[in-house]
């Protein structure tokens, strides 16, 4: 599915399903593209640390690795989705 519609589909079902939905996509991914497997392997990682935090973001010792950690995998992400551009 594109990005927009995994974007619509978090707004709508929340993260928790989008997660499951995620890890399907990821098995079905591994017979892809590679630029195409690089992005949703960075945004299923993203995903994964945003539920995280959701929950967690009481702790503000937390909070702050959780934002490098967020900020480092929204840097792959950025950079899946320009290979996939790339190769498309």
């Amino acid at each position: 599915m594109e990005f927009l519609t995994w974007q619509i589909f978090i707004r709508i079902k929340g993260i928790g399903r989008a997660l499951n939905g995620f890890k399907k996509l990821k098995k079905i991914a591994q017979h892809a593209e590679a630029p195409f497997r690089e992005f949703l392997d960075a945004y299923y990682e993203y995903l994964l640390v945003r539920n995280h935090y959701l929950e967690m973001k009481k702790d503000q010792k937390y909070y702050d690795i959780e934002i490098k950690k967020t900020q480092q995998i929204i840097t792959s992400l950025r950079t899946a989705l320009q290979n996939c551009h790339k190769s498309s």
